[in-house]
C-alpha cells in the first residue's frame, strides 16, 4: 500500500496554489492512501468554514484516513498520525510554510525519521 501525509496551513497561503500543488501530489501518488489531521467534513460545516480543503482532499485522494476527532480537547491525533504513517512507510508532503500545527506534525514525522517533501507555493 502507498501512503502519503499531506500537511499545509492555509493561514497567509493562497489556496489555489494550494490545490495546484495537491494536484501534483496526486499525479505522483494516483493509488496512495492519505493520512492527514485536517477538520471533518461535519465539523467544517457545523463551524460555518468554506468546504474547499475537504472538498479537494476527496477530489483528489478518495482514500484517506482521518485523524481529526472534534470530541477530544487536542483533535489531531498527531502522533497517531505519524505513527501510522511510520508502520506504512508513508511519505510526508508539506506545502508552503512550516507553521502553527504545520509545524508541530512535521517535527514528529522528522523525529521518527520519515521522509519530508516540501513543496514551496512558488
Amino acid at each position: 500500500m502507498n501512503a502519503i501525509v499531506i500537511a499545509f496551513s492555509i493561514k497567509n497561503q493562497p489556496f489555489t496554489e494550494i490545490v495546484k500543488k495537491l494536484a501534483e501530489i496526486q499525479m505522483k501518488n494516483r493509488s496512495a492512501v492519505l493520512l492527514h489531521g485536517f477538520m471533518n467534513r461535519k465539523t467544517v460545516v457545523k463551524m460555518g468554514y468554506d468546504t474547499a480543503v475537504i472538498d479537494a482532499l476527496h477530489a483528489y485522494f478518495p482514500w484517506q484516513f482521518n485523524f481529526y476527532n472534534p470530541a477530544y480537547p487536542n483533535p489531531v491525533f498527531r502522533k497517531q498520525m505519524a505513527d501510522v504513517a511510520v508502520a506504512l512507510g508513508a511519505t510526508v508532503y508539506v506545502i508552503g510554510e512550516i507553521i502553527d500545527g504545520v509545524k508541530i506534525e512535521i517535527d514528529g514525522y522528522r523525529e521518527r525519521g520519515l521522509e519530508v517533501v516540501q513543496i514551496p507555493l512558488v
